[in-house]
């Protein structure tokens, strides 16, 4: 172990170069298949020369949502069917904010010279772009393979590209992951005023996915354009990259800052932040309430809005709210899409109602509508959840033949569902077909069987799964891949796989997130480096990530178990302040170990505090507690037996878990009779059965040498008087 802490002075230092993002890094099955967001309209949808119809057509064919590359390319495709406007932008600022010498007309002749000396270029005329759209593309390659000086590089290039070719060369960047170049790229466009709407908003969202939304907010909060800063696209955009990374509360926030400073909000807004709502508490509330706001705004609900709050409907499980929207939406002339059919089978697979998603898919039948890829996976789910495993596969036997084959996400979710079942034969020759039929796995399935396979030990081949995504040209962008191999690799113990997994985190500039922090932290407990593992909370903390019980509980529990009582204590108060709720298991450790360590008052005070907390205590602690107090000779612990005692109803079913015969012979053992009175009348009044265990007989032989009757007529159920006295006597 101690080569593996000269590796890892700190955990900081694994780090260094990757920015923390607080995305939600966890495998989500709600993220990845089991609950797929609402569709929303995608940026491109906002563009006057997009048509809605075909965005519904398009949710039709069993599309969840555009991608990035998507939008992107769509706002391409427009930016290059105006050219003929860009050139026209280009000549303006070419000329100057003043205007043209060539167009502009002094008032008289006597202003000629001054008029003259503003307007005359102070450097030399270059010639506006006139080149194909082909040779820009050129262009733009070669700025982004350039590997000398881009500023340079893109000084030269200034007057040959237009703006929307600057834009274009941003979104490569951002897509191959480029981060030392976007930054520069992003501050030249910025300063020499290329920026455009359309390239910030693409800047935004793609930031967003690639888990960077803080930097995403931070070039928003830096712009100085008023009129760029209340666009709709790019505050649609920072709204959808933040609820993207997790950080709902953020974007709400957000959202309002922008309206009170002066941005409109669209439909597309609405239908953002109202799906927002499903990731949080009081879902269906805060998305009324936003329901009500657009109508003050004189918007009315359309198909997305009603898919967005079915979406929160099912998120919550709220079965007569989702069906009265379902209803209203109609009644307000809204033909059902396939898009609101998949929430309500959704939540009935949540709800593990199968029958009810069948009743949901025959109404979708009766609909007319084409059957397409989203629907069959919702009723798919909906079998998998209630464990008909079987009807799932059925389904997807059959999707050839009802011309709808099974893409990426159906094979995904066939591929969970065995392994969760134990069927990992079948799940790994699913995973083979995926590539034989050149159907790319995803990370998630890389995931899932990465997951599986460390679960049952098989270090080989999580290795070999490992070494196909390395090889993959799409890399290992993805946090919560990296997550996944990062926790199985722990699980098996592989150190030198660990650290190799962290370094290529901070190759691809992935954030690590609580999460990546909390397997950490309890593969270093486990391993034995406490202080490493200390060291990694610290470093959590510093990055302003709160810390839950998953980054406590495992440093809490090796500490207690190690004898390091105080260090445990103090790390479950800064816990509870932290707002962490301690489980009954983490609390009990602790209490554990103070009574080892012979400290009943300190034990006995977080026995109170857990106990006024609701929190029920393991009988083994209950049971150490109140030996501890019933067998110290002070007078004032018979109080404290007293009032572990007096939690009633709490004490009672614990204690009826427990062998009360052990807690007796300890008593018996040191003496102490009156702590044995004290819970043999309270088994009395309870009614607890006492409960016999290995030391039985030798704590009845104990009793009646000393003498002790009475205790003896307790233990064998005699209460009445009558039974107590004959029981005395007979000694």
């Amino acid at each position: 172990m101690a080569s593996s802490k000269l590796l890892l002075p700190s955990s900081a230092a694994l780090f260094q170069s990757a920015p923390f993002s607080s995305s939600a890094l966890s495998v989500d099955k709600h993220r990845h298949v089991f609950l797929p967001s609402a569709p929303l309209r995608s940026l491109a949808l906002q563009t006057p020369t997009f048509d809605p119809a075909s965005t519904a057509r398009f949710y039709s064919d069993g599309q969840e949502a555009l991608s990035v590359e998507d939008v992107v390319s769509s706002s391409d495709g427009e930016a290059a069917n105006s050219q003929e406007e860009e050139e026209e932008e280009g000549k303006k600022e070419e000329e100057g904010s003043h205007g043209s010498a060539s167009t502009r007309t002094p008032a008289s002749t006597s202003d000629v010279k001054g008029t003259l000396s503003k307007y005359v270029w102070t450097r030399p005329h270059r010639e506006l772009p006139s080149l194909s759209r082909e040779e820009r593309a050129a262009i733009v390659e070669s700025l982004l393979n350039n590997r000398s000086n881009l500023l340079v590089a893109l000084d030269k290039a200034r007057y040959r590209l237009a703006p929307s070719d600057f834009g274009n060369l941003l979104r490569q960047l951002l897509l191959s992951r480029q981060w030392d170049k976007v930054g520069l790229v992003f501050d030249w466009m910025k300063v020499n005023k290329k920026l455009r709407a359309q390239s910030l908003s693409v800047y935004i969202t793609l930031m967003g996915k690639a888990g960077l939304h803080f930097k995403a907010l931070r070039a928003y909060n830096g712009l100085t354009d008023l009129d760029l800063k209340q666009n709709k696209y790019v505050g649609n955009a920072l709204l959808k990259a933040l609820i993207d990374a997790g950080s709902i509360e953020k974007a709400f926030t957000i959202f309002e800052e922008l309206k009170s400073e002066g941005f409109q909000p669209d439909a597309y807004t609405y239908s953002t932040v109202i799906a927002a709502c499903a990731k949080r508490p009081g879902a269906y509330e805060k998305a009324m309430g936003y329901v009500e706001e657009m109508s003050s705004r004189g918007l009315k609900p359309d198909e997305f809005i009603y898919s967005s709050l079915l979406h929160v409907c099912a998120r919550s499980g709220l079965e007569n709210e989702a069906n009265a929207l379902f209803e209203e939406m109609q009644t307000n002339g809204i033909k059902p899409a396939p898009y609101h059919y998949a929430p309500l089978l959704n939540m009935y697979a949540e709800k593990k109602k199968s029958e009810e998603a069948e009743r949901v898919f025959e109404d979708f039948q009766k609909a007319g509508l084409p059957l397409n890829e989203v629907i069959l996976n919702s009723l798919m789910k909906a079998y998998m959840s209630c464990g008909k495993i079987e009807e799932a596969t059925r389904i997807f036997e059959e999707m050839p033949s009802l011309s709808c084959p099974p893409g990426a996400v159906t094979y995904s979710l066939m591929i969970d569902a065995y392994c969760k079942s134990g069927l990992v034969e079948r799940a790994q020759t699913l995973f083979e077909d995926m590539k034989k039929q050149d159907s790319n796995p995803g990370n998630y399935v890389y995931a899932i069987l990465i997951t599986t396979y460390a679960k049952m030990g098989h270090a080989d081949v999580v290795i070999s799964l490992y070494k196909e995504l390395e090889n993959r040209k799409e890399g290992l962008s993805d946090p919560v891949l990296f997550n996944s191999v990062l926790k199985s690799f722990c699980e098996l113990g592989l150190m030198d796989a660990v650290m190799n997994t962290l370094k290529r985190m901070n190759k691809e500039c992935v954030s690590p997130d609580r999460a990546t922090f909390n397997i950490l932290i309890c593969f270093f407990c486990k391993q034995g480096m406490l202080d490493i593992a200390l060291h990694t909370l610290n470093d959590l903390k510093a990055r302003k990530f709160r810390p839950n019980m998953n980054s406590y509980a495992p440093l809490i529990i090796e500490l207690a178990n190690t004898g390091k009582v105080e260090e445990a204590l103090k790390l479950l108060c800064e816990s509870r302040e932290y707002g962490v709720h301690p489980s009954a298991t983490l609390w009990c450790s602790v209490i554990d170990a103070l009574c080892t360590a012979n400290r009943l008052d300190e034990a006995f005070t977080e026995y109170k505090t857990m106990a006024d907390s609701g929190i029920s205590p393991l009988p083994s602690c209950l049971q150490n507690i109140l030996i501890l107090a019933g067998t110290n000779p002070s007078g004032a612990n018979l109080d404290i037996v007293d009032e572990l005692l007096g939690y009633g109803s709490m004490a009672s079913k614990v204690l009826n878990e427990v062998k009360l015969s052990t807690i007796l012979s300890a008593y018996a053992k040191e003496g102490f009779y009156t702590s044995m009175h004290k819970l043999l009348d309270f088994t009395k009044r309870e009614n607890l059965n006492v409960g016999k265990d290995e030391g039985w007989d030798e704590l009845i032989s104990n009793l009646k040498q000393d003498g002790q009757a009475e205790i003896l007529a307790k233990l064998e159920g005699h209460y009445s008087e009558a039974q107590l006295s004959a029981a005395s006597s007979a000694l």
